[in-house]
């Protein structure tokens, strides 16, 4: 007999494939209309895929989690810290939900604290290791600055 864990909200279910490594199945059960931590759902997905393949990279197979809070910009936030299993290398997610248990965001934060920890953490991670920019309108050949506006230059490039 195995022991399953038992999953009655969407949250217990996303912590659980956070703790698994499982992109695509927190994929599976987040909603399509939210942004997380300020990214398109899709976009999101493919940091946390990153970030699980750096996990992986460091020899963990699963992570392991301690329940905290932020103390800085969202106090109070529940969350948890999610920390490799051999790595010991860990991120600090924050999840927002709705009164009916919808996940309406997930972000990481920089503010953490697990107040009775005996997990030991070395390395911090991140899911936004990187800026993505997405520009709107990549025709335009004109940015502005103040008042003025300047050609971008990529007209004139020999490349």
């Amino acid at each position: 007999m195995t022991n399953r864990p038992v999953l009655k909200t969407q949250l217990d279910a996303v912590i659980h494939f956070i703790t698994k490594m499982d992109v695509d199945m927190v994929s599976t059960l987040l909603n399509d209309k939210y942004t997380f931590q300020d990214f398109s759902k899709s976009l999101f997905i493919r940091k946390l895929g990153d970030l699980f393949w750096e996990f992986s990279q460091m020899g963990d197979f699963q992570l392991l989690k301690e329940r905290g809070e932020c103390y800085g910009c969202s106090c109070g936030v529940k969350g948890y810290t999610f920390i490799g299993n051999k790595s010991r290398s860990y991120i600090d997610i924050v999840f927002i939900e709705s009164e009916d248990n919808e996940i309406l965001d997930i972000y990481e934060c920089g503010e953490f604290f697990n107040k009775a920890s005996k997990i030991r953490k070395k390395n911090r991670l991140y899911l936004d290791k990187y800026v993505d920019f997405e520009f709107e309108d990549e025709d335009d050949d004109y940015y502005e600055d103040g008042d003025d506006q300047f050609l971008d230059g990529d007209d004139d490039m020999p490349f």
